[in-house]
């Protein structure tokens, strides 16, 4: 009986063929993690640019959800919680809206923990972004030692932990772009910490609905008989001018008359109020004031016990001052 020969197959077994494709290219793991608010991106664009240009960093090497952004088909947190993972450098930029941010506290309190973890295979910086100042921190933050992102000594010390993780960046390199880089964020610091002086110290004198009689209204003409006044005193020390009023209403509180703008008034020299404007400037320790016209069906009392609940709603104002436009938020 003739013996059969087996054929030597042609091909490659599967798994082989498999193993003999090449590799696609690994896309760069992150080594620096920016822990921010995306309210905040005025900052963080440029300090992106700047970390990945002054600390020799691909594109890839650097993890900034507002910048990069997580891709398509990955779970958000899982992409945070894994860059948070790996990363060599964890930096948080502390600004006012990073501590209205829940996510934001969580990821700073996860960066310390991983510190701990790893000991010293993981590093930890925070730059405050002024008007924060550092009696600012607290809860996980408490006790922290922190620069300021608008100083040469703490970017400084930035520069010495990226040169651990591989900069060869010169020091003039590092100086010319550390310079460009505070010279870029100069006007948004600015602008923050204007902020807070505006919502500091623009004093709330009054607030209160007005209590006209139907005369009043009749002689008048208004149709809006609910109106809600609040009196100001520009205790900044420098002039400005209102450039826009708005009435938020959220879920619960009173709704406004839906006109695009809020009227301002000065007091005039008899003790009266000038006229409705919608433009004002307004010099240091000078009044002006706004009316807001809520819905007519509100009983006085009513509005009076919203305002003391705070629960009435949130006048927004639109003030600019020094070049710069701020916003001043306050719930009555």
């Amino acid at each position: 009986m003739a013996r059969r020969h087996r054929r030597r197959a042609t091909t490659a077994h599967p798994k082989r063929a498999r193993a003999r494709k090449p590799k696609t290219p690994s896309v760069d793991e992150p080594k620096v993690f920016i822990s921010h608010s995306a309210k905040d991106l005025d900052l963080i664009q440029p300090f992106v640019d700047f970390l990945r240009l002054a600390g020799d960093l691909r594109e890839g090497e650097v993890f900034c959800t507002s910048v990069r952004g997580v891709p398509n088909g990955q779970f958000f947190i899982e992409t945070i919680l894994r860059a948070l993972e790996t990363s060599e450098l964890i930096i948080s930029l502390l600004t006012p809206e990073y501590f209205r941010s829940h996510f934001c506290i969580a990821e700073v309190g996860a960066a310390q923990l991983r510190q701990r973890a790893k000991r010293n295979r993981g590093d930890f910086f925070s730059l405050i972004v002024p008007p924060i100042a550092y009696e600012a921190l607290s809860g996980v933050l408490f006790g922290l030692q922190s620069g300021t992102i608008n100083s040469e000594k703490s970017l400084n010390e930035l520069y010495a932990i990226l040169q651990k993780l591989g900069s060869r960046v010169s020091p003039h390199g590092w100086q010319t772009a550390r310079d460009a880089f505070l010279k870029k964020i100069a006007g948004p610091v600015e602008r923050r910490e204007l902020e807070l002086l505006v919502n500091r110290k623009l004093t709330v004198l009054g607030a209160a609905p007005e209590r006209l009689t139907a005369e009043q209204i009749r002689a008048m003409g208004i149709v809006f008989t609910r109106k809600f006044r609040i009196t100001f005193r520009n205790d900044t020390g420098r002039a400005i001018k209102l450039k826009r009023a708005s009435w938020l209403s959220e879920s619960g509180d009173a709704s406004p008359d839906p006109r695009p703008w809020w009227a301002f008034q000065h007091p005039k020299n008899e003790g009266k109020w000038a006229g409705d404007e919608k433009t004002l400037e307004v010099g240091h320790n000078r009044q002006f004031r706004v009316g807001v016209a809520l819905d007519c069906n509100l009983a006085l009392d009513d509005i009076e016990q919203r305002d003391l609940n705070e629960r009435l709603g949130i006048l927004e104002l639109e003030v600019a001052m020094s070049d710069h436009t701020v916003i001043y938020r306050r719930r009555f």
